[in-house]
């Protein structure tokens, strides 16, 4: 799953279905002990 907090400046520029290129870090959330695998974005752009 993939998700931002805080960006919804940016929810105009980008639809569904655009190509993205996206530089974060992989990290791990538990949450109500269900272990799941997410990215924190720190950048993203469209694809050239």
């Amino acid at each position: 799953m993939l998700f931002g907090f805080n960006l919804g400046e940016i929810a105009d520029y980008y639809k569904i279905g655009d190509k993205v290129d996206i530089v974060g870090t992989l990290e791990e959330n538990v949450y109500n002990g269900v272990r799941k695998v997410q990215i924190k974005i720190q950048d993203m752009r469209k694809s050239i």
